[in-house]
C-alpha cells in the first residue's frame, strides 16, 4: 500500500510536469522554440532547475513527451471508431478526427511550428493508414495488394494536408466544413464499392 507521503511526492511531481508543460506550451506561442533556454522554461514554470531536471534532460525532452502523448490520444481516438466500411461512410471516424481536433487544436498549431514537424505529422498519419489499412470490409485479395496500400498512402496524405493547412490558416473555411468535404472526397472514392480502391494495371 502506497504510503501518504509517496502519494504526496507523486501529486507534487506530477503537478511541476504540468507547470513545466504549460509554461513550455505558452513560450512556443509567442517565440522560436529554437530559442527556448531551460532557465526561461523554469521561470516561467515557477520552478527550480533542479526540479526540471528531476524529470526532463531538456527542452526537447518536453517537447518530445508532449508530441507522444497527441501520438497516443489519436491512437486512442482511432481504437475506439469503427473503420468498417470507411470508404462507403467515413462520417462517423471524421466525426471524431474533428473532435479531436477542436480540443487540441491549440497543441497541434503549435507542433506545426516546430523543428521535425514532418515527421511528428508523418507518425499521425501513419496511424491514420494503419487504421484504413485493417478495414474488414474490403475483401482480403484487395486490402492486401499495392494498390489498395497507395490509394489509402494518398488519400490518408491528402487528408494530412488539409487539416494541415487548416490549422496553419491556409484554408478558409470551418472545421466542420473541412470535414463535411472530407467525407465527399472519400465517399466518392468508394462509390463503386471495394473494387475501385485498387490500381488497375
Amino acid at each position: 500500500m502506497e504510503s501518504r507521503s509517496g502519494k504526496a511526492e507523486y501529486k507534487s511531481a506530477r503537478r511541476s510536469r504540468e507547470r513545466i508543460r504549460a509554461a513550455l506550451m505558452a513560450l512556443l506561442e509567442e517565440q522560436d522554440p529554437r530559442k527556448i533556454t531551460v532557465s526561461e522554461l523554469v521561470r516561467v514554470a515557477g520552478i527550480n532547475r533542479t526540479t526540471f531536471y528531476a524529470h526532463y534532460p531538456d527542452v526537447h525532452g518536453v517537447i518530445e513527451e508532449i508530441v507522444q502523448e497527441v501520438v497516443d490520444k489519436l491512437r486512442e481516438v482511432l481504437a475506439d471508431v469503427r473503420t468498417h466500411g470507411y470508404w462507403q461512410d467515413p462520417e462517423p471516424l471524421m466525426q471524431e478526427v474533428n473532435r479531436f481536433l477542436k480540443q487540441n487544436g491549440r497543441l497541434y498549431r503549435v507542433l506545426l511550428r516546430l523543428d521535425g514537424a514532418e515527421h511528428y505529422m508523418e507518425q499521425l498519419k501513419d496511424i491514420f493508414v494503419e487504421s484504413l489499412m485493417q478495414d474488414p470490409s474490403i475483401p482480403p485479395e484487395i486490402s492486401r495488394s499495392t494498390g489498395f496500400r497507395l490509394r489509402v498512402l494518398f488519400c490518408a496524405g491528402g487528408i494530412e494536408n488539409l487539416y494541415c493547412q487548416w490549422l496553419i490558416g491556409g484554408a478558409d473555411c470551418s472545421l466542420e466544413e473541412l470535414g463535411r468535404e472530407v467525407v465527399d472526397i472519400v465517399r466518392s472514392i468508394g462509390r463503386n464499392g471495394p473494387g475501385a480502391l485498387l490500381l488497375h494495371e
